[in-house]
């Protein structure tokens, strides 16, 4: 079984065990459609203050918005920004955050930990 079946035998079984629940369904739809929401906002406000970053747009940010894994031109040359070349990898961000909530970060305090492959806005 390859990738793609893996992936719809997986999003087969979690709708079958989300519709024993439907509200929970619906609200977990819901939430996920509205954080999308408040992310973009969140992204529109920044363009509204800034008008540009980094020579971007918000209408050339909100079209990669969306996709995921599939890069086009636009989006390699955003690469080519980042001094590692590549995305970052969720495993990369959540040993950041382990790190964070260990006992041995417990004196770190307000500090801002970037992940981010060596690009700063």
């Amino acid at each position: 079984m390859g990738a793609l079946g893996l992936y719809a035998r997986y999003a087969r079984a979690s709708i079958k065990g989300q519709m024993q629940y439907p509200a929970s369904f619906v609200f977990l739809t819901l939430g996920q459609f509205l954080s999308t929401i408040v992310e973009f906002i969140g992204i529109a406000a920044l363009f509204s203050r800034f008008q540009n970053l980094g020579g971007w747009t918000l209408a050339q940010v909100a079209l990669f918005y969306g996709p995921d894994g599939a890069y086009s031109d636009k989006a390699k040359s955003l690469l080519s920004h980042i001094p590692l070349g590549r995305p970052g990898r969720p495993e990369e961000i959540a040993h950041a955050v382990l790190f964070l909530v260990a006992p041995e970060a417990s004196y770190v305090n307000g500090a801002v930990l970037e992940v981010s492959g060596g690009m700063s806005v």
